[in-house]
């Protein structure tokens, strides 16, 4: 499940870090946050809660990014020349796994696999950069994403796995073909 990044080098300055770092918190945030509306329309209101916590940490991350990079000339990359993987962020939820019926371990599990690719991806970047403070930088975000796993390996245990056949609906929504 998780993303394989392909970063070869491509980010040589700290700007660029930066960069990458304010477009993976902000586009994790605007993903939980439409998670969190979708949940709210299924009415799976602590769910959508759960979405808007983790929107809340992604948007204090990205502000954290934010302040490092103030003074800072910060380029723009278009979406097309991340050095992630396909078309989203390392920490950008995948619509493709939420389903209207999840708990809250489904999304402390998805959240999980989500910081843990962040943290991959800045620990690939820490040690495939020759410049000393791109290193540094990616190792101490690398850090930080360490801690957000961890933060949620010790929620996980709240809420217990749901039965099988979770997900079945003996009436489900009408779809329009």
């Amino acid at each position: 499940m998780a993303k394989q990044e392909e970063t070869n080098c491509k980010i040589h300055t700290v700007e660029d870090l930066l960069a990458h770092a304010l477009a993976l918190e902000t586009d994790a945030a605007e993903k939980y946050r439409e998670i969190a509306d979708v949940m709210k329309l299924h009415n799976n209101p602590e769910v959508a809660d759960l979405f808007m916590i983790l929107a809340s940490y992604a948007d204090q991350h990205a502000g954290e990014m934010q302040e490092k990079a103030r003074g800072m000339k910060i380029p723009h990359i278009a979406p097309w020349d991340f050095v992630w993987a396909g078309d989203n962020s390392p920490e950008t939820a995948d619509m493709s796994q939420i389903h209207y019926k999840m708990t809250p371990y489904h999304v402390l599990h998805i959240a999980l696999t989500l910081e843990t690719d962040a943290r991959d991806f800045y620990a690939k970047i820490a040690k495939e950069s020759t410049n000393k403070d791109v290193i540094l930088l990616a190792a101490e975000f690398a850090d930080e994403e360490t801690e957000h796993v961890e933060l949620l390996q010790n929620w996980i245990p709240r809420y217990p796995k749901p039965a099988e056949n979770w997900e079945e609906d003996l009436d489900p929504p009408v779809v329009h073909e």
